[in-house]
């Protein structure tokens, strides 16, 4: 066999502009930076916006704040896919853009990248993922090292984290559309 014909073909998915009718299925997303924006939402229009994004934590642990180390990469591979049976979680970019990754699992909840769809996501802007939202690793978009807050129910990758290392033939690359 050839090298050729032993070849990989990996399946490539386009970076699309966050927007709300393509990221509705996934959960919600807020521009933290946009005044009038966040007054459109809050029933307060200046000063104090209120509950602009809600973020359903269950009730098992308390709510924790972490923090996502993500990378600027030449490629931008997916390979790993996870997702939370009873929580949200939410992510908030600080100090750079970042892309992110999300799909639905197939029936029986199978983990793919055949159902996912990737987004940039402006530094500042709040991020809600819905529960059973596939997702992995952020990518930094301009620095190295991108900080993302991320917001979890204490010790979810222990007690609700669901996850699959894909095969090398089962992974995709995150291309700019």
């Amino acid at each position: 066999m050839s090298v050729k014909e032993n070849e990989i073909k990996t399946k490539v998915i386009r970076i699309k502009k966050l927007d709300e009718k393509a990221f509705a299925k996934y959960g919600q997303f807020q521009n933290l930076l946009d005044d009038e924006a966040l007054a459109a939402r809050s029933i307060f229009p200046y000063g104090f916006f209120a509950d602009v994004v809600k973020l359903d934590l269950g009730n098992t642990t308390l709510p924790t704040v972490s923090v996502c180390q993500a990378k600027k990469q030449e490629e931008k591979r997916i390979t790993m896919l996870e997702a939370h049976q009873f929580t949200c979680e939410g992510l908030l970019p600080l100090d750079d853009d970042v892309v992110i990754f999300v799909g639905t699992p197939l029936p029986g909840r199978k983990f793919s990248v055949d159902t996912v769809e990737a987004f940039h996501v402006p530094r500042g802007t709040f991020v809600r993922l819905d529960p059973m939202i596939l997702h992995g690793a952020q990518f930094a978009v301009n620095r190295e090292i991108a900080h993302v807050a991320c917001f979890l129910p204490g010790r979810t990758f222990k007690n609700d984290m669901l996850a699959e290392f894909l095969a090398e033939e089962e992974q995709a690359v995150l291309a700019d559309e």
